[in-house]
């Protein structure tokens, strides 16, 4: 599998003031990647108090099943003592890849304890044959005491090689905002392709 992996962080007026940009290509099996190519342009920002709180990890560390962490093990919108702080609607509609998919969207309330959850938003598509996941958008809102957060996550699915699904693309656009520094914005995209069987 090769994974373009592009990372820029952005100004409060949305300008590009850095960007990395990665490709790597994955042998089948846990090996680490290789890089292909690399470039990068402008100076990320670093430090700060939540600097110690993320992992490091190496751009050829192996993807990881990013709709598990995205789901994580129990979504506020499927936990039946906060299902009330949701709305829910069902429809149908053509993937990008022409998979027929059921859409199911949960949103948050503006009233009661639909205000205070954190899963803003959520959209799950669903193969309609299989029922399998095979796309996701989540929207975060974090307001804390030490930060706050607003984030957006998008996956899409596709069908590898033995038919399994694979990721196709990960999306996400993150403000972080902590106290007595300047607010950060990001977005990354990362792209899979020429997957082998």
């Amino acid at each position: 599998m090769t994974r373009s992996l592009e990372t820029e962080q952005l100004d409060t007026t949305g300008a590009v003031t850095a960007r990395r940009r990665y490709v790597l290509r994955y042998a089948p099996g846990d090996a680490a990647g290789t890089i292909q190519q690399r470039d990068s342009t402008g100076r990320f920002r670093t430090g700060g108090l939540l600097a110690q709180a993320a992992p490091a990890t190496a751009p050829t560390d192996r993807p990881p099943n990013v709709a598990a962490q995205m789901l994580g093990d129990d979504p506020p919108y499927v936990e039946p003592r906060t299902q009330e702080a949701y709305r829910y609607a069902l429809g149908t509609e053509t993937g990008p890849d022409g998979t027929p998919v059921y859409v199911v969207e949960a949103t948050a309330r503006d009233h009661g304890t639909g205000r205070d959850q954190s899963v803003r938003y959520a959209r799950l598509l669903l193969d309609r044959t299989t029922r399998e996941l095979v796309g996701l958008t989540l929207v975060r809102i974090d307001e804390g005491m030490l930060f706050s957060e607003y984030s957006r996550f998008g996956l899409r699915l596709q069908q590898g090689p033995d038919g399994a699904w694979v990721p196709a693309e990960h999306r996400v656009r993150a403000y972080l905002h902590v106290p007595f520094r300047a607010p950060r914005y990001f977005r990354t995209v990362s792209t899979f392709f020429d997957y082998q069987a």
